[in-house]
């Protein structure tokens, strides 16, 4: 089976391109297929994770030029569309793909008209919260709406659309080519001791995350366990504002921004407790990665994806959206609990079988397969 996956681009740490690149190379070792990627943006540079050779990559080096104007935005805009569309639509052709992948991105615009034969499926990786209901003001408000709208009219022209909660779904109620396919975790034998005074959170560096948040809630958790320490991994624009809130708050001995790290399985496993602070999510890697390894879990019941994936006081506690004092209150009473810490982090350990890596590609096998064999009848 030949597959078209079309990636905005494959540089940096991210959780999308992480798990992007394990789901083909999953493909490709696998189930033998023959898989490219068509990404805009990658320059001579190798993508942030390990692609198996097997992949080939086609890099369009379709770089957006920043302008100012709306205007002049917008033409940029359309200028990249259409380079894409001229470019994506000679490729398909030439390689004569089975399925076609968007990951929401540009080409979710124009794939449907593209006549090439391939099934056309849409992933989301996001909740449609994001585009809906996320609380924005004057033309962000007017644009979002706009927007959701049209990805609602779009979408239904696809074979298929992919969200990764039951929870998402349910926010497409108008779609009836939904699918649901969380996304996959690479299962081990290799479990956390539980036995570090180390709490780790994991995310890149931006507003969405709210590590400020985090941050906050540590400088109370630190009054009552001053023997813990706090490891934020990964990298973004907000890390000097994060340093400086870090300062502010006499907090340099026990929070640490650790920046990116390509070894991630040594973070979690040197860690007792996993904490997520964002404020929206789509199913969250980090906190399925975490879970895989036995850590107990604590996170924002923020859309989507916590709510799937933690049971209160079983495996790890949900806690209201950006109250970062009951944030602290979780982690002040998990940390003086360790018998708690110990039982939920083997919750966690059990329940990672059923995001493993076998188990999920094979749906996405049966829905590739499923669609392909409608062509027969």
């Amino acid at each position: 089976m030949k597959i078209i996956y079309c990636i905005p681009s494959l540089l940096g740490m991210g959780g999308l391109k992480r798990v992007l690149t394990n789901k083909i190379n999953y493909l490709v070792e696998n189930y033998g297929y023959d898989v490219t990627i068509v990404t805009r943006r990658l320059g001579d540079r190798p993508p942030y994770y390990p692609l198996s050779p097997k992949v080939q990559i086609i890099d369009l080096k379709l770089e957006s030029r920043h302008t100012n104007g709306l205007i002049s935005k917008l033409k940029s805009y359309l200028s990249i569309i259409f380079q894409y569309y001229t470019a994506l639509k000679k490729i398909l052709y030439e390689v004569k793909p089975d399925v076609t992948i968007s990951v929401f991105s540009f080409e979710l615009y124009f794939l449907f008209l593209l006549n090439d034969g391939s099934k056309k499926i849409v992933e989301c990786h996001g909740p449609r919260y994001f585009w809906s209901s996320y609380p924005a003001k004057g033309i962000t408000k007017i644009t979002r709406r706009i927007r959701n709208r049209i990805h609602s009219l779009l979408l239904k022209k696809y074979d298929a659309f992919v969200v990764l909660t039951h929870e998402d779904r349910a926010a497409w109620k108008e779609l009836r080519n939904v699918y649901v396919i969380p996304n996959p975790i690479n299962t081990s034998d290799q479990k956390a001791s539980l036995n570090n005074n180390t709490v780790v959170s994991v995310g890149r560096l931006v507003e969405g995350k709210r590590f400020d948040h985090l941050i906050r809630a540590w400088s109370i958790v630190h009054q009552n366990h001053p023997e813990w320490r706090l490891n934020i991994v990964g990298d973004g624009n907000l890390r000097p504002e994060l340093n400086s809130l870090i300062k502010t708050l006499n907090l340099e001995q026990t929070v640490f921004l650790k920046g990116e790290s390509k070894n991630i399985i040594k973070e979690y496993l040197s860690a007792s407790v996993f904490v997520l602070a964002s404020e929206h999510e789509g199913l969250p890697m980090v906190l399925l990665e975490a879970m895989s390894f036995g850590l107990p879990l604590i996170s924002y019941s923020c859309p989507c994806g916590p709510k799937d994936l933690i049971q209160n006081g079983v495996n790890g506690f949900l806690v209201e959206p950006l109250d970062y004092y009951g944030l602290a209150e979780k982690i002040t009473s998990l940390l003086s609990n360790p018998e708690m810490i110990n039982n939920m982090g083997q919750n966690n350990y059990e329940k990672s079988s059923m995001f493993g890596e076998e188990k999920i590609m094979r749906s996405w096998n049966d829905l590739f397969s499923s669609l392909l064999e409608k062509n027969i009848f």
